[in-house]
């Protein structure tokens, strides 16, 4: 049996738990670490690490299912 997974997340508050964990996982399954994420699954990611804010913003995804549908120039 084999597995395909893709676009892995991994969210911790503690950096250094966070690298035990990737270091861990790396060694156990073939993977790459990309660093810190800006897009997940269409996605846009902002941190704010000053404000302690992770934004998650939908806008591409959005302005896709308009342009799908023609409604690119609607005004809501």
């Amino acid at each position: 049996m084999s597995a395909h997974i893709d676009d892995t997340l991994i969210l911790c508050e503690d950096l250094d738990t966070l690298q035990r964990f990737k270091n861990s996982f790396l060694t156990r399954f073939e993977g790459t670490d990309e660093g810190e994420v800006t897009e997940y699954l269409g996605c846009d990611i902002v941190r704010d690490r000053a404000r302690g804010t992770l934004t998650i913003k939908q806008t591409a995804y959005i302005q896709r299912i308009l342009a799908h549908h023609g409604m690119q120039n609607a005004n809501p």
